[in-house]
C-alpha cells in the first residue's frame, strides 16, 4: 500500500512540474529536453538520472554498472531498470576483485594481487609483486654488492612485471634484478660495487673527472662537460641574435664548441616569427601585439583573432547579436580572422556570414528574442524530484515483479 502511495505521489508531481527543463540535456527545444548527457535519461521529454539496479538485482560475482555507461551522451530514449542479473545494467568482477562465497557484488583481492580467487589465494600479481605461495608479495631487489661492480639493483617493476605468476628468484648478477650502469653513471675503476654518477653535465664518464660526452647546452672541453658560450649580440649584429646553446651543443656531444667570431656561424640567426630587422643596432625588434610579421614601419599578417587594416593588425571586431539574430551568436574573432590573415575583414551585417553561428550543444533557438538560450538550469527542489521519480519508477517496476 505504501509503494503504491509512493507512486502515485510521484506521478502527481511530474505532473506540476511538466515542462521544466534540466541542465543535463544535451540538446533541447524551448520546452523539451531531446537528448541527454552521459549519465541521463530521457523521461517524457525530460533528462533524469540514469538508475543503475540494485546490488541484490546484479548479485554475488556481478556489481551494478555506471550511469554513464548504461545512459550514454546524446541517448534519446528512456532507460528501463534491469531486474535481473544478465541485463546490461550488472557486470563482472573487474580486475582485482573476485565473486564472494556468499553475499552480493565482488570484494577486493589482496593490495599486490592482479587476480585472485580469494582474500588469501592470489593468482597472478601487479608489478613489483612476485607470488609466493599463492600470496603476491613484494619483489625483492638482489643488493649492490650482489650485483657487483659496473651492475646495480633494477627496479621492482621490472625485475617481478604486471601479471606474474611464479616466485621471483633474488640471485647473482645475471639475473633480471641487476642491469649494467645507465646513463650518466659508470663503473667504478676501484672494482667497488654498483654505480656511481658522473658530474652534474656529463651524459657519459669514465670516472668523476673525465667526461665523455655532454648534456644539451655544454661542450666538451679536454674532458670536461662545460657551458657552451653563445657569441655576443654585436658578432650577430643587426637582423640576427645569438642562438640557444642546446641547439648549439645538442645532447652527446664529444667536441669543444668554438665561439663564431661572425654572423655567418650557426651561433647566429636570422629574426623569427613576430620579430623584424630594426633599421639600426643589433638583434631583432618584435612587431607590434597582433601580428605575426611585420617590417620596420608595417604589419603584414595578424595572429588569430585581429585583421590587417591597412597595414596595422587591429582586433577582428564581431557582428552585434542582434545581427545574428534569433537562433545563431556572433562567432569568437581567433575563428573569423584565422592566423596569418593579411587581408582586410569585413564585419557581417546579417546572420549568413561567418560572423554568426548556430546554436551549439547545450543551448536552443529560443522562441523570441536574438541568440541561444541554455538548457534551462534545474533548482533544488526540482532535482530532488527527478531522483525521487526515478526511484519511484524502479520501484514500481518491482512491485509488478513481486505482483
Amino acid at each position: 500500500m505504501m509503494l503504491k502511495l509512493l507512486v502515485t505521489m510521484a506521478l502527481m508531481s511530474a505532473v506540476s512540474v511538466a515542462g521544466n527543463r534540466s541542465d543535463d540535456a544535451t540538446t533541447c527545444t524551448a520546452t523539451d529536453d531531446e537528448t541527454c548527457n552521459a549519465g541521463f535519461s530521457l523521461e517524457g521529454g525530460t533528462c533524469t538520472a540514469c538508475v543503475p539496479p540494485a546490488a541484490s538485482v546484479c548479485g554475488n560475482g556481478k556489481v551494478p554498472n555506471t550511469a554513464p555507461i548504461l545512459c550514454p551522451a546524446g541517448n534519446s530514449a528512456a532507460y528501463t531498470v534491469d531486474t535481473d542479473a544478465t541485463g546490461d545494467g550488472c557486470v563482472a568482477c573487474g580486475a582485482g576483485k573476485f565473486a564472494a562465497a556468499s553475499g552480493d557484488g565482488c570484494t577486493d583481492c589482496s593490495a599486490g594481487a592482479a587476480t585472485c580467487t580469494s582474500t588469501t589465494v592470489d593468482e597472478t600479481c601487479n608489478a613489483g609483486f612476485s607470488l609466493e605461495t599463492g600470496t603476491c608479495t613484494a619483489c625483492e631487489l638482489p643488493s649492490i654488492a650482489a650485483c657487483g661492480p659496473g651492475k646495480e639493483p633494477t627496479s621492482q617493476a621490472i625485475a617481478c612485471p604486471q601479471d606474474n605468476s611464479v616466485a621471483y628468484t633474488n640471485v647473482a648478477p645475471s639475473s633480471a634484478g641487476c642491469v649494467a650502469c645507465g646513463a650518466g653513471k659508470f663503473a667504478a675503476a676501484s672494482g667497488a660495487d654498483g654505480c656511481t654518477d658522473c658530474r652534474p653535465d656529463a651524459a657519459t664518464c669514465t670516472s668523476t673527472t673525465v667526461d665523455e660526452t655532454c648534456n644539451a647546452g655544454f661542450s666538451l672541453e679536454t674532458g670536461t662537460c662545460t657551458a657552451c658560450v653563445l657569441p655576443a649580440a654585436s658578432v650577430c649584429g643587426n637582423g640576427k641574435v645569438p642562438n640557444t646553446a642546446p641547439i648549439l651543443c645538442p645532447a652527446g656531444n664529444s667536441a669543444a664548441y668554438t665561439v663564431d667570431t661572425d654572423a655567418n656561424g650557426d651561433g647566429c640567426v636570422a629574426c623569427g616569427a613576430g620579430k623584424f630587422t630594426a633599421a639600426s643596432g643589433d638583434g631583432c625588434t618584435d612587431c607590434s601585439a597582433g601580428a605575426a610579421t611585420c617590417t620596420a614601419t608595417d604589419d603584414e599578417t595578424c595572429n588569430a583573432g585581429f585583421s590587417l587594416e591597412g597595414t596595422t593588425c587591429t582586433a577582428c571586431v564581431l557582428p552585434t547579436a542582434m545581427v545574428c539574430g534569433n537562433g545563431k551568436v556572433p562567432n569568437t574573432a581567433p575563428s573569423v580572422c584565422t592566423q596569418g590573415n593579411s587581408a582586410t575583414y569585413t564585419v557581417d551585417t546579417d546572420a549568413t556570414g561567418d560572423g554568426c553561428v548556430a546554436c551549439g550543444a547545450g543551448k536552443f533557438t529560443a522562441a523570441s528574442g536574438d541568440g541561444c538560450t541554455d538548457c534551462a538550469v534545474e533548482d533544488g527542489a526540482n532535482s530532488a524530484f527527478h531522483g525521487l521519480l526515478a526511484f519511484a519508477g524502479a520501484a514500481f517496476a518491482a512491485s509488478l515483479i513481486v505482483v
